[in-house]
């Protein structure tokens, strides 16, 4: 969601307005938004680069984005509790409705994301099933909590209708994901090396087919 983008950048110290630039970058379109950017613009620097007009292919890409900064992306080092990397709370490789997967995204996503929805009050509520080991296990579970609506039978178009209008719950929410993020160390005499991966998961397939890599980087 849009708005639960800028209010997560706002919250750290950052322009809301980046955010034109962002949908700016992924549209298929040359079309400025009023604080944007495109191709006009990014072929005027040194070294000059194009827009790139379509999907992110890594949260990198960010720093390409015209009014990013690299203290907005990389955090705070000293204080990464508060103000960790966007890479610890942002990744392309997401659910594709953009909704935020209650058991494991944490404060800063949860935080934006229950304000951009009006209900700022479901952020502590979430945050306190995370701690307490009391995940969100189904759509009838999230139902019952207050997460979402009790599910009709009406089409996609009607109930996103009734959201807007709200007169339903937005569905922002799930509780599984079939994309992990795992974290390896390895130790070779004195140097270490740290790889991050990002794997993902059909359960629909024989074990030997299971998983897939769909990105991998040294990041120490």
């Amino acid at each position: 969601m849009v708005e639960a983008l800028r209010i997560l950048i706002e919250r750290r110290g950052g322009d809301p307005e980046l955010v034109d630039a962002i949908l700016d970058w992924v549209d298929l379109d040359d079309n400025v938004r009023s604080s944007g950017a495109e191709a006009d613009y990014y072929t005027t620097l040194e070294p000059a680069y194009g827009c790139k007009n379509g999907p992110f292919s890594s949260l990198e890409e960010l720093l390409l984005v015209d009014g990013m900064t690299t203290e907005l992306y990389f955090g705070d080092p000293e204080n990464p509790e508060e103000f960790p990397s966007l890479t610890e709370l942002l990744t392309v490789h997401g659910d594709p409705l953009g909704r935020i997967n209650v058991n494991t995204a944490r404060y800063p996503v949860l935080e934006a994301m229950s304000e951009a929805i009006g209900e700022s009050g479901l952020c502590e509520m979430i945050l306190t099933w995370q701690e307490n080991g009391d995940p969100v296990t189904s759509r009838k579970d999230a139902e019952t909590r207050g997460l979402l609506d009790a599910k009709e039978q009406s089409s996609r178009q009607q109930r996103r209708a009734e959201a807007e209008a709200g007169a339903r719950k937005p569905e922002v929410w799930i509780w599984s994901s079939d994309v992990f993020q795992i974290e390896g160390m390895g130790l070779y005499e004195r140097a270490m090396v740290r790889i991050q991966a990002f794997v993902w998961r059909d359960s629909g397939r024989e074990a030997a087919e299971l998983f897939r890599t769909l990105d991998w980087r040294v990041t120490q």
